[in-house]
């Protein structure tokens, strides 16, 4: 396996999901940190194996990235294990000392948002392999060479040994200012505090009172010349997209309002997908928790992806059959999800969905939520 592995900070996830898609066009398997939250260590193990088996190291190059405990990580075990490194300068100044090694070598300008341009992927394709056909996200199927935990590969044991600390460069992302904004309860201020509070109210009272003693002379109705007559036109009612849902934990009710909003057709609940994503959680929550990061979430106990099972089922279509899947400890929220359909779906997912089984539950034992949605499109 020889995947190309993304490092970024969340802040810079839209640039992210971009890439992504454009590295799978161009024929790589890509494997990038797709997790909000990254406070699991079992998660931090998963970053190090597929960090350490990939065939090319990706940075994207910003402030938020710079400031990153977990990219500088990532950046040095790179480094450790002789990754081939190709930066790619987003936003802010070369000027830091967690650049300065980039700015001796080569790195790739695509500030403004744009994306590398062919010369870019033809010397990544001499570092990680490129297939003729569209590359697939291995982030979450595991598709990278297993590891015994035990073995002797030291940085790999300090690696693992020393997750990073989270920070808010990791935790929030642009979408998350308005509630970034939103202050602690201050603590109970004293007497000598509220003086400009009770003059702001006696302005108010004051306001009022006068403009209740001395109402508006309203003036004599009168018939405007036409040729003065301008139309103003109402404004049109437009549905605002329901961006207070994304943080609403993943369901196919919040899956459906937002498809909705961005004028997609609602998914109904089919039958033979539903079970099939019921067996397959029955089958995940069966997996010790130690044995999580080394096992393909994708695949059934057999060694079967959705689409053989499907077809086993007797789904119709089993080509146009989707399966996504989450394990994790904190909550799963409807960002997240939309974040796993845009980067490991096809681009054309969204638009021909039609079908789902959905299955979840948090574990008693671990305490880990276990999310499959299974999808069906329509060809």
């Amino acid at each position: 396996m020889s995947h190309v592995f993304i490092s970024y900070s969340k802040q810079n996830k839209d640039y992210a999901r971009q890439l992504v898609n454009k590295l799978r066009d161009e024929g790589f398997d890509v494997w990038i940190d797709d997790r909000e939250l990254r406070a699991s260590v079992d998660w931090w193990r998963s970053i190090v194996l597929a960090l350490r088996s990939c065939g090319a190291f990706i940075v994207i190059m910003t402030p938020e990235s710079d400031s990153s405990d977990w990219v500088q990580r990532e950046i040095t075990l790179a480094l450790k294990y002789d990754k081939p490194i190709f930066p790619l300068w987003l936003a802010g100044s070369l000027d830091t000392p967690n650049w300065e090694l980039f700015v001796r070598t080569q790195y790739t300008d695509v500030r403004g948002g744009k994306l590398p341009e062919e010369n870019f992927f033809v010397s990544l394709g001499e570092a990680a392999a490129r297939r003729s056909q569209r590359g697939e996200n291995v982030t979450q199927t595991h598709k990278v060479d297993k590891v015994n935990f035990e073995d002797e590969d030291e940085v790999f044991q300090q690696a693992i040994a020393n997750p990073p600390a989270q920070s808010l460069s990791d935790v929030f992302s642009p979408a998350d200012e308005q509630a970034q904004s939103v202050s602690p309860l201050p603590a109970k201020p004293g007497l000598w505090r509220l003086w400009p509070i009770a003059t702001l109210v006696l302005v108010v009272a004051a306001l009022t009172l006068f403009i209740v003693a001395n109402p508006p002379v309203s003036q004599p109705e009168s018939t405007p010349d036409s040729s003065s007559v301008t139309d103003t036109p109402e404004p049109e009612e437009t549905a605002a997209p329901p961006l207070d849902i994304l943080n609403d934990p993943a369901s196919i009710e919040a899956l459906n309002t937002w498809r909705e909003a961005n004028e997609y057709v609602p998914l109904t609940e089919d039958a033979t997908l539903q079970a099939l994503a019921q067996r397959h959680l029955n089958y995940l929550l069966s997996i010790l928790p130690d044995a999580l990061p080394a096992t393909n979430l994708y695949v059934d106990d057999a060694g079967r992806d959705i689409q053989t099972v499907a077809a086993e089922a007797g789904y119709a279509s089993t080509e146009d059959v989707a399966m996504f899947v989450e394990v994790r400890d904190g909550n799963f929220p409807l960002d997240d999800l939309l974040l796993q359909l845009q980067i490991q779906g096809n681009p054309d997912l969204q638009a021909n969905a039609r079908y789902y089984g959905l299955a979840q539950e948090r574990s008693i034992d671990t305490d880990k939520l276990y999310f499959i949605l299974i999808i069906g499109s329509e060809g």
